[in-house]
């Protein structure tokens, strides 16, 4: 499975994502925010495209705020030779009767844990209630070194009730010659060099 979550589904404030919250909050220039059907649809195409062993649905399931459908995908390659970078999306849709807002911390890390590039910390974004998905996009590091890669996002929801629910999202990519690709998490696993650093450890 290419597109892995691990369901922390428990009700928690800025805890989740303390470590990024002192980082500078992005503009419009670190990601991007859109509610169109096109947008949205590029999104899914991608991600179908890239993930296409993925988990395409990840619904919480946490009272209010679970009602929040939250997919990561995408998979879009940005600019050219060495110095790629991939374009990532979370597409979230609102089930709930209520507006909720949307926070996300990206992380790049290699195998053995080692921040690639900064951090992403990405302000609360408004996701209105309805069937119609908000993609929130952002991108990997340009010209990674060859290697593997996981990249882990972390979401926290907030309902007007004070309610939140905290979730992280994974999947994992391979860089070659400043190329990236996503991979299945098997690959990342067998040929990454995780399982070698963790019997030295």
């Amino acid at each position: 499975m290419n597109d892995r979550r691990r369901r922390t589904s428990r009700r928690a404030g800025w805890g989740a994502i303390a470590g990024l919250a002192a980082l500078p909050v992005l503009g419009l220039g670190g990601f991007g925010f859109t509610s169109s059907p096109s947008a949205a649809q590029q999104a899914e195409a991608a991600g179908n495209a890239a993930v296409s062993n993925g988990d395409e649905h990840d619904l919480c399931r946490g009272g209010a705020v679970g009602e929040v459908e939250i997919n990561l995908g995408g998979g879009e390659v940005i600019g050219t030779g060495t110095s790629q970078s991939l374009r990532l999306s979370l597409e979230v849709t609102n089930h709930a009767q209520e507006d909720k807002e949307v926070s996300y911390a990206v992380e790049v890390l290699s195998f053995d844990g080692r921040p690639q590039g900064k951090p992403i910390f990405a302000a609360p974004q408004l996701i209105k209630t309805g069937d119609l998905p908000s993609t929130l996009a952002f991108e990997t590091p340009r010209g990674l070194p060859d290697g593997y890669y996981r990249v882990l996002v972390t979401t926290l929801t907030t309902g007007f009730a004070n309610d939140e629910l905290a979730d992280t999202h994974e999947l994992y990519i391979r860089s070659r010659n400043g190329a990236p690709s996503i991979v299945s998490h098997d690959e990342w696993y067998e040929r990454s060099g995780i399982q070698r650093h963790g019997r030295q450890r």
